[in-house]
């Protein structure tokens, strides 16, 4: 109880930051989950599970040793989990298979589990664990209504632009260095 008094309060950007992180992570474990059912052998769209919680198991880990400031913490996980969906796209619609080699989807996972634990180490885990949940069950209901009116490719599309444009929200004309990462994530 002593502990949870010396913590900061949730500030509520970092509270809508994790909400967004915690649907990404639930979002693209879910997407990915059709995916690779359609790609390669069903196992494989069943492995993704396995991946998403090494990318978690390997997001907290890492949070738990590196601390930083939260501004460039967001930017690298958005950056981190941004690249490694391009580059998790790329192996399984380019070379699929059923191997270890798709390990590489586990860091599209592990950035934004990545923040997630971080806020638990640095906020009351009561009301991390409020937002958490809540981005998890938002990503299920933005799926299904998803799917019920698109394509999946048309999703992933959505997807790389919706974590663009988070990277643009970010961004401030005070701050063109943000501006252009933001910019960038848009762009691609």
């Amino acid at each position: 109880m002593l502990a949870e008094a010396a913590q900061p309060k949730l500030e509520k950007f970092v509270g809508l930051l994790i909400f967004l992180f915690a649907a990404l992570l639930f979002f693209l474990e879910l997407l990915f989950f059709r995916v690779l059912g359609y790609v390669t052998h069903y196992l494989q769209s069943m492995l993704i599970i396995a991946y998403a919680l090494a990318g978690v198991a390997i997001g907290g880990l890492v949070a738990a040793r590196i601390d930083g400031g939260e501004e460039r913490c967001y930017r690298v996980c958005l950056l981190g989990t941004y690249l490694c969906l391009f580059l998790s796209l790329w192996k399984v619609l380019k070379h699929p298979s059923l191997g270890a080699d798709n390990l590489a989807l586990v860091g599209m996972f592990a950035f934004p589990a990545f923040y997630i634990a971080r806020a638990f180490r640095r906020y009351p885990s009561g009301e991390v664990y409020l937002f958490d949940l809540a981005g998890a069950g938002a990503a299920v209901l933005l799926l299904l209504i998803s799917h019920s009116v698109s394509y999946l490719e048309q999703i992933l599309l959505a997807t790389s632009l919706l974590i663009g444009l988070f990277g643009l929200g970010n961004a401030s004309a005070a701050r063109p260095v943000r501006l252009g990462w933001g910019a960038l994530f848009s762009v691609l």
